[in-house]
């Protein structure tokens, strides 16, 4: 009988490292310290798995929001179970990153469309053995129709900051479910400065608050949708300063 309980306890562990990030999560209720939860979205796997050993460098864990995961080869799915077996979060971005505001209002069948539009991919990428639980909307376009919606299938649905208020993205409370989170866009290219950045994990240590940033891809400089190794030096190093923990979305929950 012993044999058999430890047997047991053994596959619970292996299942939860196969698919799971097995992260600490943090108690319900109010965050007990700053936090930052960085994010990327899209689909370049290859690029993501080729600069985990930048992120690692700099004790980086990151939620990492999949899109068109029908288009992805069997090389990119390893690659992305490799990326969450290190410790990294998998999250959802849609099946073909179309901005589902439009989609739902369109014409009369829109809940239709956007049931396909979240349920294709979502359903493939469950089949692969990926546990999702948090959403990021494409091109951060949302609204509360669809955010009561999405909550019924996902714990968290993630949105994006203005311009003028990025502190929109500081989340104060670690909450069980059905949160709606936004993001501060920290690509290369935007209008979020340095100092402004500077100021946002700032606040977050100070509000005991988790600051939620996105991008898209790492170090690769052709493109305006790419976070380099300075900015993610730059955040690193504040966070060190502040003593802030980066932790992935689903340890909000």
């Amino acid at each position: 009988m012993k044999g058999y309980f430890l047997f047991l306890l053994v596959l619970c562990a292996l299942i939860c490292s196969l698919f799971t990030t097995c992260s600490k999560q943090i108690p319900q209720g109010r965050l007990p310290d700053g936090y930052i939860a960085l994010t990327f979205d899209d689909s370049s796997v290859g690029n993501w798995y080729a600069n985990l050993p930048v992120l690692e460098s700099l004790g980086i864990k990151a939620t990492f929001y999949v899109s068109n995961y029908h288009a992805l080869t069997s090389a990119d799915k390893q690659l992305l179970k490799e990326i969450r077996t290190r410790g990294n979060e998998i999250g959802y971005h849609s099946t073909n990153h179309k901005n589902l505001v439009k989609l739902l209002y369109s014409s009369s069948d829109g809940w239709s469309k956007v049931y396909q539009e979240i349920n294709t991919d979502l359903e493939l990428m469950r089949r692969d053995g990926f546990v999702i639980t948090d959403f990021a909307y494409p091109y951060g376009r949302h609204d509360a129709a669809l955010d009561r919606e999405l909550l019924k299938t996902f714990r968290t649905v993630r949105a994006v900051t203005n311009k003028t208020n990025f502190y929109q993205s500081l989340a104060t409370d670690a909450a069980c479910d059905k949160q709606v989170l936004f993001a501060a866009h920290v690509d290369v290219r935007t209008f979020l400065s340095d100092s402004d950045l500077g100021n946002l994990l700032s606040k977050a240590k100070d509000k005991k608050a988790c600051a939620i940033l996105f991008a898209h891809q790492i170090n690769l400089p052709s493109s305006k949708y790419q976070i380099d190794s300075n900015k993610l030096k730059l955040i690193a190093d504040k966070a060190k300063e502040l003593n802030l923990q980066f932790i992935t979305v689903d340890q909000l929950h």
